[in-house]
C-alpha cells in the first residue's frame, strides 16, 4: 500500500511541476495539458520497455508478498 501511495505521490507532483511550468511560461492551458502526454509521443522502444518493466515491478512485488504470506500461515 504505502508503494502505491509513494507511486502516486511522485507521479501527480511531477505531473502538475511539468503542467505549472508550462503554464507560468505563458503556454495556452489546453497545449499545456496536451504536452504532458508528449514524453510518451517521443519515447524510444526501450523507454516503453523500461516503463512496462518498473510498472510490472509495483504490480508483482506486493502480490508475491501476499502469496508468501499466505502460504506462511
Amino acid at each position: 500500500m504505502k508503494i502505491i501511495l509513494i507511486f502516486l505521490f511522485v507521479f501527480i507532483g511531477m505531473t502538475s511541476l511539468h503542467y505549472g511550468m508550462d503554464v507560468l511560461m505563458g503556454v495556452d492551458r489546453s497545449i499545456a495539458m496536451t504536452n504532458i502526454y508528449n514524453p510518451f509521443w517521443v519515447m524510444t522502444p526501450f523507454g516503453y520497455l523500461l516503463i512496462t518493466v518498473l510498472l510490472l515491478s509495483l504490480v508483482v512485488s506486493p502480490i508475491i508478498s501476499f502469496i508468501r504470506k499466505k502460504f506462511k500461515d
